[in-house]
């Protein structure tokens, strides 16, 4: 009853991601590749399984995947007007809680006011 299995598996996939992003910048020479390293960078991110079936959604939206990426941003969660592949995008994008004043519209400390 080992569970080493899952552990080295997991392992291997972390060390294969390093190893691609060890290898450098990527050269985006069409607009499918500058979808595709956007779409990369959010499956990277939220969703790392997604990444094996990407060149079979990216030819599924040949012509528009700007739509695509919009469609995988929103539902992370994320703003589609930011590009992901950018890490500063990521900045605000990791935590799990907004600070008071970060959301647009929120009230200031709603939970204390009682009426």
């Amino acid at each position: 009853t080992s569970t080493s299995a899952p552990a080295a598996e997991g392992a291997q996939d972390k060390a294969k991601g390093e190893a691609e992003a060890a290898e450098g910048p990527i050269k985006v020479e069409t607009r499918e590749d500058f979808w595709r390293v956007q779409i990369e960078a959010v499956y990277r991110r939220r969703n790392p399984h997604k990444l094996k079936n990407l060149p079979a959604v990216m030819e599924k939206f040949k012509g528009k995947e700007a739509a695509l990426y919009k469609k995988v941003c929103m539902t992370y969660d994320l703003n589609p007007s930011k590009f992901y592949a950018d890490a500063k995008a990521w900045e605000n994008e990791d935590k799990d809680v907004l600070d008071d004043g970060e959301a647009d519209g929120a009230a200031p400390d709603a939970a204390s006011s009682s009426s």
